[in-house]
């Protein structure tokens, strides 16, 4: 499949990576990705996924599965799966009970970890991108499995309504220890705790130095490349 193939080349190439991944298709038809291994990597993406993204939507997937193997995520993933298989062990399970929870406190630390690690990959993809807009419009198609759902969605006030839904998990009465609750055991933030996170890193100048180097940096307004920091080639001031 050289096409599809291609694709995962093309973001290697961007991302500067020494060496392209092995890439399997998989038959699913859950839009799904991820990314396997530790000395040898490889990258899996389903036939669902393949039916609702574009081409330039399944390159902004590969690049965040492309972040998880440039950030060494997989390594600590699978030390994370040691962990919960022998906090899943009847073994497992008699020491948790002796150590007051101590074992599920370490677990639910692993699942928080693992929600970073997204945020983290997701900053690869919009590196990729260099546009904040195309990396949203890929959460919302996978949020939703709708080819044309952000078409018909207005991206700054669902990220407006983002911000105030992740106000709700601030800690600092009972409805945030209430909402953090609904987080336990989750290995991935919610689709608008990603956007929101997307939002801000594209306003910081790490984003733009970096996009720059890359040759990926766009115009938040027209989609052009940027000629300055400030300003793109159709004349916009960003």
């Amino acid at each position: 499949m050289p096409r599809l193939y291609g694709l995962l080349t093309d973001v290697c190439r961007v991302v500067k990576m020494d060496s392209v991944p092995e890439f399997y298709l998989r038959m699913d038809r859950t839009p799904n990705a991820y990314a396997q291994g530790e000395s040898h990597p490889l990258i899996t993406i389903t036939s669902g996924l393949v039916e609702i993204l574009s081409e330039n939507d399944i390159r902004t997937v590969l690049a965040h599965e492309c972040g998880h193997i440039l950030f060494k995520h997989l390594r600590y993933q699978l030390a994370a799966k040691v962990i919960f298989a022998g906090v899943d062990s009847a073994l497992g399970k008699m020491a948790n009970m002796a150590s007051l929870g101590a074992l599920t406190a370490l677990e639910q630390c692993i699942y928080r970890w693992q929600r970073m690690a997204e945020y983290s990959a997701d900053r690869a993809s919009i590196l990729f991108t260099g546009s904040v807009a195309d990396a949203v419009r890929v959460q919302l198609l996978l949020a939703g499995g709708l080819k044309n759902l952000p078409d018909e969605i207005n991206i700054e006030e669902y990220v407006r309504q983002s911000k105030d839904f992740n106000d709700m998990f601030k800690p600092n009465n009972v409805d945030g220890w209430i909402a953090n609750l609904t987080l336990i055991s989750q290995d991935h933030p919610y689709a608008s705790s990603r956007c929101i996170e997307l939002n801000s890193f594209s306003q910081h100048s790490e984003f733009k130095i970096a996009a720059q180097r890359l040759k990926t940096f766009r115009c938040p307004k027209c989609g052009g490349k940027m000629r300055s920091m400030t300003m793109c080639e159709n004349g916009h001031f960003c």
